[in-house]
């Protein structure tokens, strides 16, 4: 959530009952300082605020982070070992984020306090090939089977990668998961950093306007760690360039010399020494411009269950009353 999730949205959260994350991938130390302070304040004592952090990338903010002293802090990609040695070792609760049942079960030799299993339905970078209706149930029993053979609770597992509603959250809780994360029904919140007008193309917007690519990431100025992509909103960029770098070619279309291989998508060597300087010109002009129609919108699945751009405190609230319900009116399906 880096450049969505300032001190605004993390503490509303935080005074809905949740855990508030500050998106601190992009911060400086200086700006981490201040923002958690920010978020701190805005909270009132409610809730919990906490800090994510990529592991491939934050190694030198995870420092200021820990001094900080959060609730939570929660690491994603690439090797989180190194930090969450440290994290666990200052007394911070951690949070790994995983995409694969092995991710999980690593997490819990690493001392996770929470594994949030994130399916392929979730919005902004992930790697999951398994939708989160299959994966969250396959993590919680894998996490359940190394409980029962250590002795030792189970680590709370929590859904990600779609959630947008009340009614997921009680799916997810039937799953086995302890909880859900929601990522993008809060881009469309009064507190979300986005601007507005890319707030209203959410609302707008349906599962079947998004798609999973490496188009930005590839023109992007981080090296994202192999087999990373990510779900945006499709836009006129990624439709005028997905033959480029959005449409995986099969094997035998990637030969050499005239294609070669990045990051698992085929591009033409000429097509790329042609047109990625075009295209790296138009993206960060778009960018520049907040322009919906270049720049990466990212978006989980669960967009069409969007429809207002309410407070984020109440949208918190409203869903974890509608959970409420939904799970109330099973139990008297089950009953009847």
């Amino acid at each position: 959530m880096a450049g969505v999730s300032g001190p605004a949205l993390a503490a509303a959260v935080a005074r809905a009952g949740g855990l508030g994350l500050l998106g601190a991938a992009r911060y400086t130390e200086a700006q981490l300082r201040k923002e958690f302070g920010d978020a701190q304040q805005l909270a009132k004592g409610k809730g919990a605020v906490g800090i994510g952090l990529m592991a491939f990338t934050n190694t030198q903010l995870l420092a200021t982070a820990i001094d900080l002293n959060p609730h939570t802090i929660w690491l994603s990609f690439g090797d989180v070992a190194p930090m969450a040695a440290q994290v666990k070792a200052a007394g911070i609760k951690l949070m790994i984020q995983v995409q694969s049942v092995e991710q999980a079960v690593r997490a819990v030799s690493l001392g996770a306090d929470a594994i949030v299993a994130q399916g392929t339905e979730s919005g902004g970078h992930g790697a999951s090939p398994t939708g989160t209706f299959c994966f969250v149930p396959e993590v919680v029993d894998a996490v359940a089977g190394i409980a029962a053979e250590t002795g030792a609770p189970p680590v709370p597992v929590l859904a990600a990668g779609g959630v947008a509603d009340g009614r997921q959250v009680a799916a997810a809780l039937a799953l086995g998961a302890s909880g859900a994360v929601l990522g993008t029904v809060l881009v469309a919140t009064e507190e979300s950093m986005f601007p507005a007008a890319w707030k209203e193309r959410y609302v707008a917007s349906s599962a079947d306007d998004t798609a999973r690519t490496v188009l930005f990431d590839a023109l992007g100025p981080i090296e994202w760690p192999r087999g990373i992509d990510g779900r945006a909103l499709r836009n006129r960029f990624t439709d005028a360039n997905q033959e480029q770098l959005l449409g995986k070619a099969s094997v035998h279309r990637c030969t050499f010399p005239d294609y070669i291989l990045e990051n698992s998508y085929c591009v033409k060597k000429q097509e790329r020494a042609d047109e990625r300087e075009r295209m790296q010109a138009e993206l960060d002009s778009g960018r520049a411009e907040a322009d919906p129609e270049v720049a990466p919108l990212w978006c989980g699945a669960g967009v069409g269950l969007i429809h207002s751009i309410p407070p984020a405190e109440t949208l918190v609230r409203g869903i974890v009353a509608d959970a409420a319900a939904t799970v109330a009116k099973l139990h008297s399906l089950v009953e009847s």
